[in-house]
C-alpha cells in the first residue's frame, strides 16, 4: 500500500497523457492501440503462467528473464497478426467498450448497486456499441476513443484530488458519493472533453476516405480513356 501510494502520481501523469493522446488523436491510432493491448495482455497472461504455474519455487532468475523475453517474442507476434483482426474489427469493439465504460458511469451516478442490473445494462450498451461501430465507423471511432480516452485521463486526475481512501470504506452511501463535487466536476470535466475531443477528430478526419476516392474516380477516368 505504501508503494501504491508513492506511485499513484506517476499513474495519474501517465493516464492523463494517454488520455489525452486518444481523445484527439485516437481514431488514428485505434488499429495501433487494439494491437498494443492485444500484444500487451498477451504477454501478462503468459508470464503469469510462466511464473505461476510452470515455474518452481525457487527458479533462477536467468530463467525468469528467458521467460519474459519469450512472453514479449510471442506477444509481439500476437500484435503484429491482430492488426489485421483489427483492421475489421476494432472499430466496433472499441464502440463496445466505450458503452460499457458508458453503462458504468450511469451505474455510479444513478447509484445502481444491484451488480446484476449493471452487469445487464453493461452488455446491452456494449452490444449497442459493438453494432453501431459497424453501421457509423468514422463517428463512432471518433466519438467512443474521445469518450474513452476522456475517461482514462479524468481518471489520471483524479489520483491527484479525490481521496480514494474515503471510498474504500463499507460504510461509503450512494448519498454521499452523489453529493462530492469534485467527483461532479470531473464528470463534467470528461463530458466537456468527450465532446471537443470528438469535434477536434471528425474536423481532422473528414478527409480521411477522400484520397482514396480521388484516386479510383481517375483510375476509371483513366481506363475509359482508353490509357490502361
Amino acid at each position: 500500500m505504501q508503494y501504491a501510494e508513492a506511485l499513484r502520481p506517476y499513474f495519474g501523469a501517465l493516464l492523463i497523457f494517454g488520455g489525452l493522446v486518444m481523445v484527439f488523436v485516437g481514431a488514428k491510432l485505434v488499429e495501433v492501440i487494439f494491437s498494443a493491448v492485444v500484444g500487451f495482455t498477451v504477454a501478462v497472461l503468459l508470464f503469469f503462467v510462466f511464473y505461476n504455474v510452470l515455474l518452481p519455487p525457487g527458479t533462477p532468475g536467468y530463467a525468469l528473464i528467458i521467460c519474459g523475453v519469450l512472453s514479449l517474442v510471442v506477444a509481439g507476434f500476437s500484435a503484429y497478426f491482430s492488426r489485421r483482426f483489427a483492421q475489421k474489427y476494432a472499430v466496433p469493439l472499441i464502440a463496445g467498450w466505450g458503452g460499457i465504460v458508458l453503462a458504468l458511469i450511469v451505474a455510479e451516478i444513478g447509484g445502481i448497486t444491484n451488480a446484476t442490473a449493471t452487469v445487464v445494462m453493461a452488455l446491452a450498451l456494449g452490444v449497442a456499441g459493438f453494432f453501431a461501430g459497424n453501421c457509423m465507423n468514422r463517428l463512432v471511432k471518433c466519438s467512443v476513443t474521445a469518450f474513452v480516452g476522456a475517461g482514462i485521463a479524468m481518471k489520471g486526475v483524479s489520483f491527484y484530488v479525490l481521496d480514494f481512501a474515503a471510498y474504500n470504506g463499507d460504510n461509503v452511501s450512494v448519498e454521499a458519493v452523489q453529493d462530492d463535487k469534485t467527483l461532479w466536476i470531473l464528470i463534467g470535466s470528461l463530458l466537456v472533453l468527450f465532446i471537443t475531443g470528438t469535434i477536434v477528430q471528425l474536423r481532422f478526419t473528414r478527409d480521411e476516405n477522400k484520397d482514396d476516392g480521388d484516386y479510383t474516380a481517375m483510375e476509371d477516368e483513366a481506363r475509359v480513356c482508353g490509357c490502361f
